[in-house]
Order: structure tokens, then C-alpha cells, then sequence
């Protein structure tokens, strides 16, 4: 069964509301962003991911990276973008709430998560619900939820020239962001909201309660 995630609350929104979110979270209104959601930890593959953003802003030079949450890895994650020079476009929000989560999802283009290993990751429900596109890593968790050229891309978690590939595609193509967004937002509609999850399990539970007297 699986978790449902609030789709009124993570939503897409009207282009002003989207300029006003910009403007107070200090993010250029023309700026390609990709933003990534949870803990800083190993099994995120943050710094392939880093690396990943570090190529493909050759190719996209005024694009940032926001890495939102907080963890052990934080330090060396800042290292690792100074040393690329990055200092200026990869910015770490540190643990935000669940509203400001939305704000920064709803004021980004590009949803990565490109983790090594993950259960039925919220995080990456919560961006769909919102109509952003994702590079994700191809295993299971985030398969399961993402078609590849539907609702995003798939790319090695081992790879950071396929993640940088993945994300270098979306950020220079805005008609194709639109299209998955889209399709992500309506896949999650369709199955994965508080409504359409409840109703799973009291489908369940009637089974089993029929079963169960028989």
C-alpha cells in the first residue's frame, strides 16, 4: 500500500504565485533550478549529483542547484561544491518545513533524486504532485513512480555524465518539463492521493473482514 501524499497542498501554482515565491526565496525569474529534497546522507549519492549539476551548468550557465533539508553530510557536500566553483549556484536551505518544502517545489523546474537505495521515497510524491519533472536513479523505488520519458529520466546512480545528460535534457527544454510535469502531476492524482489511497484500504479491509466471516 502506498503512502498517499496531500495533492491540495502539493500542487502546482499560478505564474504570479510563482514569481512571488522567486522573489522572496531570492531565485532569478529566469533561472533554471533543480532541487532536491531530504536527508544529507550517503544514500542520496548527493555528491554525484553535485557533480552532475557542475556539468551540465556548462551547458546551462545560469541554472542553481537547491539541496533542501540537513545532515551529516552537509560540510562536505559545501566543500565539494566550492571546489567546483559552485559556490554561488548550489544553495542548502537546511531543514525547511513542510510548507516551506512546497515553496521551494513550486518555485523550481527539475525534481533529482538520484539515490542509491530508497523505499517508496515521499519526497519524489510530493514534487510529481506538485508538476515537476524528475531525474531519478534507476532502481525500484523511484521507477515504480516515474515512466521513463512520461513523468521524467532515468539515469545510473553510478553515472554523474548520464545524471548530467538527464539534467542538461530537461533544463534546456521547457515544452518538455511542461509535458512530464504534467503526466507526473496526473499520475499522482489518479493513485496516489489521501482520497484514492483510503480508498485502498477500505477496499482492503472489507476483504479481509469478508474473509474473515466466511
Amino acid at each position: 500500500m502506498p503512502n498517499p501524499v496531500d495533492t491540495d497542498e502539493f500542487a502546482p501554482c499560478a505564474p504570479e504565485r510563482r514569481r512571488e515565491l522567486r522573489a522572496r526565496l531570492g531565485i532569478e525569474p529566469s533561472a533554471p533550478v533543480v532541487v532536491f529534497v531530504g536527508r544529507l546522507s550517503p544514500e542520496k549519492n548527493l555528491p554525484a549529483l553535485i557533480r552532475a549539476f557542475a556539468a551540465a551548468r556548462r551547458d546551462v550557465p545560469d541554472a542553481t542547484l537547491v539541496l533542501v533539508g540537513d545532515g551529516l553530510l552537509r560540510n562536505e557536500l559545501e566543500s565539494l561544491a566550492a571546489r567546483l566553483g559552485l559556490d554561488s549556484a548550489v544553495r542548502f536551505t537546511g531543514r525547511q518545513t513542510a510548507a516551506e518544502v512546497r515553496d521551494w517545489l513550486q518555485a523550481s523546474d527539475v525534481f533529482a533524486l538520484v539515490s542509491i537505495s530508497e523505499g517508496l521515497p515521499c519526497s519524489l510524491l510530493e514534487a510529481m504532485s506538485a508538476g515537476l519533472p524528475s531525474v531519478i536513479s534507476d532502481i525500484p523505488a523511484s521507477v515504480q513512480l516515474v515512466e521513463e520519458d512520461v513523468h521524467g529520466l532515468h539515469a545510473a546512480s553510478g553515472s554523474p555524465d548520464l545524471i548530467a545528460g538527464a539534467l542538461t535534457r530537461l533544463l534546456l527544454d521547457a515544452p518538455l518539463r511542461a509535458r512530464m510535469g504534467a503526466a507526473a502531476r496526473e499520475r499522482m492524482l489518479a493513485g496516489y492521493s489521501i482520497d484514492k489511497v483510503m480508498d485502498r484500504y477500505q477496499a482492503l479491509f472489507s476483504e479481509m473482514l469478508d474473509a474473515g466471516l466466511r
